[in-house]
């Protein structure tokens, strides 16, 4: 399932940034975007991205093992 487009173009502008908080109602979006996006897709958006948090989101293991994939895949490629 591809992520939703309007999102990703969302998120073309920040290619530089290099932190990101995440918090409110935007967590669970955000997640659904991001865990969509699978192998090199990774870098696609927030390329220069190496930390990422959440306020609430990721408090649970089940949570954490949502973004699992889109972690693991920019860590192969050198991005976060």
């Amino acid at each position: 399932m591809d992520p939703p487009l309007e999102w990703l173009e969302l998120f073309r502008p920040f290619t530089a940034i290099q932190s990101l908080r995440v918090v409110g109602s935007l967590e669970r979006f955000v997640v659904a975007v991001l865990q969509d996006l699978t192998g090199e897709r990774t870098t696609d958006v927030l390329s220069a991205l190496g930390n990422l948090s959440f306020g609430t989101f990721g408090s649970s293991r089940a949570e954490k093992n949502v973004l699992e994939p889109f972690v693991a895949a920019r860590w192969l490629l050198g991005h976060l």
